[in-house]
């Protein structure tokens, strides 16, 4: 089955593809349900406007799942890094760039560069 880490990996990912899903769906489906009021008549009213983006709602998440998704994994990874990134310091000495200088100048003095 799956391990500890896959599935924590999974749950943060899929849990930021959902409210990033939810969010954009839901404007999305504001700004649709508004544009659809412009066209109100006495045989377009209310409830079949409800009805219609209630139809068409499949294909708008088909749609924005891509840009979800991305935005989502983004998000999510980011989340994950940024507390693996103070993780990293709590078990490991920090590496400054300065070390690195004093590495490569040791390095080319004893090459005789």
């Amino acid at each position: 089955m799956f391990s500890i880490i896959d599935r924590y990996l999974f749950k943060q990912l899929i849990g930021a593809m959902f409210l990033v899903l939810l969010v954009i769906g839901g404007l999305d489906f504001v700004f649709a349900f508004l544009a659809e009021l412009e066209d109100v008549s006495d045989h377009y009213a209310l409830p079949q406007i409800g009805l219609y983006m209630l139809g068409i709602l499949p294909r708008r998440i088909y749609e924005l799942l891509p840009f979800c998704c991305l935005i989502g994994c983004l998000i999510g990874l980011g989340g994950l890094a940024s507390s693996l990134y103070c993780a990293w310091f709590v078990y490991f000495e920090p590496i400054h760039y300065t070390s690195f200088y004093h590495l490569y100048s040791n390095l080319k003095r004893k090459s005789g560069g």
